[in-house]
This record gives C-alpha cells, sequence and structure tokens, in this order.
C-alpha cells in the first residue's frame, strides 16, 4: 500500500495479525514490537520478511482504536 506522503503502509492484515498476536499471546503495544523485532515466528505469521521493518508500538495503538470498535 504506498502514499502519497512518501512512506508506505504495513498493510491492514499484517496490521491486524500483529493485535491478533498482542491477544493470543497477553502482550502490550510495547512487548509486541519488541516480540515482532526479535521473534521469527512472529514476523512470519504477521508477513514481514526477516529483514524488513516492523511497526511501532504507536502503529498498534492507532490501529486499534482506529481499526476495532470499541477498541
Amino acid at each position: 500500500m504506498s502514499s502519497d506522503l512518501g512512506r508506505e503502509g504495513y498493510g491492514i492484515v499484517r496490521l491486524f495479525y500483529g493485535l491478533l498476536l498482542e491477544f493470543m499471546e497477553d502482550l502490550s503495544d510495547r512487548e509486541c514490537e519488541r516480540f515482532l523485532k526479535e521473534n521469527l515466528s512472529g514476523k512470519w505469521l504477521c508477513g514481514f520478511g526477516l529483514s524488513e521493518i516492523t511497526p511501532d508500538h504507536n502503529v498498534f495503538y492507532h490501529t486499534r482504536k482506529r481499526k476495532v470498535p470499541n477498541g
């Protein structure tokens, strides 16, 4: 997904899997950020490559507020 602001987005499916991972592993946003940076199985689940940059905690927070009802 591309943006006119000069930065590509992560894609809603990847972010949904990140939020699902947070729920399944009982992680906070910051813990999920760290988990995705350090854990290959977490990257694989969310569809990130080995050297691909993963989202930070703010991305998960804003995605939850925008996409999840009553989240």
